[in-house]
């Protein structure tokens, strides 16, 4: 019993810790990840980078990606689509470094 005590009363997990919340009016800091809606912003610069990527892809290439971002899997898309499953995995792979090449320009 004495140490499932010091296990819940271990610094990271003791509720002493806990903070309350702000008694005023103010939005506390981290009820802006609540939301999973993006920021106007965050909208544009996402709209801006797909228009971009589905620009440099060919009509195939769309429709595959098109059909991952819908949630299918690998082989649910070569089905659909007669492709080669090694063709999805590179498409997709190609297309998550460019986001990811993207991104980081976004954050210098």
């Amino acid at each position: 019993c004495a140490d499932r005590a010091r296990f819940h009363q271990a610094e990271r997990r003791d509720v002493r810790r806990e903070a309350a919340a702000p008694a005023n009016n103010e939005a506390a800091p981290w009820t802006a990840a609540i939301s999973r809606e993006p920021t106007p912003d965050h909208a544009a610069m996402l709209s801006e980078v797909m228009q971009e990527l589905f620009g440099r892809l060919e009509e195939d290439e769309r429709a595959m990606i098109e059909l991952s971002l819908q949630g299918f899997s690998t082989q649910e898309i070569s089905e659909k689509t007669g492709r080669a499953e090694r063709s999805v995995r590179r498409l997709r792979e190609r297309v998550r470094k460019f986001l990811e090449r993207q991104q980081s320009q976004l954050d210098s």
